[in-house]
């Protein structure tokens, strides 16, 4: 049965710990056939048999979720409970601590993950959006069968 790491990035104006700050999502993953890779389970536990020694698990949806973000997760837990399955291992990481995790010399190579291209894309629209801060910005990410 194949694991499908999906989700959304997130950016925001402005300072990301304010309180009036505005999270919107900016970026699908799901196109990037995202898999329980070294990558995906290094960051984020998300892997068929996870190693258990993620950076960043098990931290749920973000409180301050954007409004697509949060409509797509009010749908699954719909979902769940309609038919007791569905999306699962709601977890999250901003661009600067991700940057930093995969720096770590016991980092998986990026270049050998679809990973590769998310974090590509998320470079090529910081570019556009002429944003230069990585707290600005941050993966959300869940699991599916």
């Amino acid at each position: 049965m194949p694991f499908f790491v999906l989700g959304m990035v997130e950016a925001t104006f402005g300072d990301p710990s304010s309180d009036s700050a505005l999270w919107f999502a900016i970026l699908h993953l799901d196109g990037f056939n995202l898999v329980g890779d070294e990558v995906s389970d290094y960051l984020f536990g998300l892997a068929k048999r996870s190693s258990g020694h993620a950076c960043f698990p098990e931290r749920g949806v973000p409180a301050d979720a954007g409004d697509a973000l949060w409509r797509c997760f009010q749908e699954d837990q719909a979902f769940l409970a309609k038919h007791g399955e569905g999306n699962f291992g709601h977890t999250f990481a901003t661009l600067e601590e991700i940057e930093r995790a995969l720096a770590f010399h016991d980092a998986p190579a990026v270049s050998d993950s679809n990973w590769n291209q998310v974090l590509r894309a998320i470079e090529a629209l910081r570019a556009i959006r002429n944003e230069n801060m990585a707290s600005q910005w941050r993966v959300v990410v869940w699991a599916n069968w």
